[in-house]
């Protein structure tokens, strides 16, 4: 909560008591609504005006329109308007603290983040299934990256949390507020000179999710060494950027789609798994709750081709059509990262495409055309509860070291940023009873583990996670011949 709204708040209760007596003072009356009224002229002037504040400013109209009477109401209608009163400044400041303006935590690798975005444009597939055919797929990439802070000159600006999504006016009404909260991300600084080329992650987002979604993680990734390129599908993301700085939202398809999900027969797929007589038999039979998923798996294939479209421009040997920053990329060493949809995405690329050299999937759904396909790569499941029994099949088949980490207490919305800046998803269930931040770093050290050991390590063991009791790990080490045993219970490989 901005400190003008906790004034604003106070000032607004203050009045509301003494409109609602007989024994103020019209002066008092007036100094309060002067007080109120500039409050909101500098709310306005320094854009830390909210939509969280209209409720309190439907009071302050009322108050100022009994301003203009003489004398005082009826004491019943006095009763009735401190009541209808005190439960609009309580709702303004119920959803200030729901939705809040919070200090971000700062990631701690040795290097300052630098931020830059781009465009590319795949001429090779239209939006036909979108309804615009004709027009080329245009896919929109932040980048975050190793930097330096300028030994002189003029500070560089940091970036706000999450700008894509306030971007268009009409989200601004929504998410405006969002550019209270300052990343730590500094736009164009000068590339690390620690290392000509960096590995490099790619990562995509949930459903209806943007490349800015895991911001916090993102952040944390290019501070100790990594490029990382988050997409945002167009018509997948909530909204998505094109070069000419239009835009498109949502796509009602996309939306519709997780909807026809729910007529599977999870429960009966289920009951099933749990009279297999086999691990891997319960396993198999899981998977047919994605099978059975054919929209969300037909959709599944243009988010896949998105990621190999980046690839493809991130192992260009063309260096001077792409963007600077995709110069500075080893293309030997590229993993990528998802989280819900975009799990299942990377999940879906990696099986067939050489180019990935580790995966790492936060809580996604294994849509696609392989899932029944071995692993070949490295890969990191980060789940909750309610989703880990989904990657039992991987973990037995895969061919290379699989590591899953399931975080206690934890739901799908955690491993996103809003768990850290939006209370209100967990004051609903819709987020776990684990603190958010604590999920932050759970991400951060585990993905930057996992990346560590496959991107830089030749093929190391991934490290122990000391400090996180509330995690449980498995992995296929003890059956891909490692001297280290399979380690279930304790966040240890």
């Amino acid at each position: 909560m901005y400190a003008l709204e906790i004034v604003f708040l106070l000032l607004m209760t203050a009045w509301l008591i003494v409109t609602s007596t007989t024994r103020a003072t019209r002066g008092a009356s007036v100094k309060l609504f002067a007080a109120c009224a500039a409050a909101i002229v500098v709310a306005f002037a320094v854009g830390e005006a909210r939509l969280h504040m209209i409720p309190a400013a439907l009071v302050f109209v009322v108050l100022s329109v009994f301003l203009l009477r003489r004398g005082h109401s009826h004491v019943a209608i006095r009763a009735v308007g401190f009541v209808a009163g005190s439960t609009l400044l309580a709702v303004s400041a119920t959803i200030a603290l729901a939705l809040p303006v919070v200090t971000l935590p700062a990631p701690d690798g040795p290097h300052a983040v630098g931020v830059t975005s781009f465009t590319l444009v795949d001429e090779s597939r239209d939006e036909s299934a979108f309804g615009a055919p004709g027009r080329p797929r245009e896919i929109y990439v932040q980048a975050w990256y190793p930097g330096e802070m300028p030994h002189e000159g003029p500070m560089p600006r940091a970036r706000t949390l999450w700008q894509e999504l306030y971007r268009p006016q009409y989200f601004d009404v929504l998410f405006g507020y969002l550019g209270g909260m300052t990343t730590h991300s500094y736009e164009h600084i000068p590339f690390s000179t620690a290392s000509g080329t960096y590995p490099t992650i790619v990562f995509s987002p949930s459903f209806s999710g943007i490349a800015e979604q895991n911001t916090l993680l993102m952040e944390h990734l290019a501070s100790h060494g990594y490029i990382v390129l988050g997409i945002t599908h167009p018509h997948f993301g909530m909204f998505t950027t094109y070069a000419d700085g239009t835009g498109v939202p949502v796509s009602a398809l996309v939306m519709d789609a997780p909807m026809s999900q729910g007529s599977v027969g999870l429960a009966e797929i289920a009951a099933r798994a749990d009279r297999a007589d086999t691990s891997l038999e319960r396993a198999g039979i899981r998977l047919e709750y994605f099978e059975r998923g054919t929209r969300l798996t037909e959709l599944m294939g243009i988010v896949v081709h998105d990621l190999a479209f980046l690839l493809d421009a991130v192992t260009h040997e063309d260096t001077a059509s792409v963007p600077s920053v995709i110069a500075r990329i080893d293309a030997s060493r590229i993993g990528l990262l998802g989280m819900s949809y975009g799990g299942g995405a990377v999940t879906e690329l990696c099986k067939t495409d050489a180019r990935c050299r580790a995966a790492m999937n936060m809580d996604g759904g294994l849509w696609g055309g392989h899932i029944r396909q071995p692993l070949t790569v490295p890969y990191l499941a980060l789940a909750s509860p309610n989703n880990a029994p989904f990657f039992e099949h991987d973990l037995l088949t895969s061919e290379a070291p699989y590591y899953e980490i399931t975080v206690q207490n934890a739901r799908h919305s955690n491993f996103a940023d809003v768990s850290v800046f939006v209370p209100l998803l967990r004051w609903l269930g819709v987020t776990g009873t684990i603190n958010g931040g604590r999920v932050i770093d759970i991400m951060n050290t585990a993905a930057t583990a996992f990346f560590d050991a496959h991107l830089r390590g030749a093929g190391a063991q991934m490290a122990e996670l000391q400090g996180f009791p509330e995690l449980d790990a498995k992995t296929n080490l003890q059956r891909l011949g490692s001297r280290e045993p399979v380690v279930a219970g304790r966040p240890r490989f």
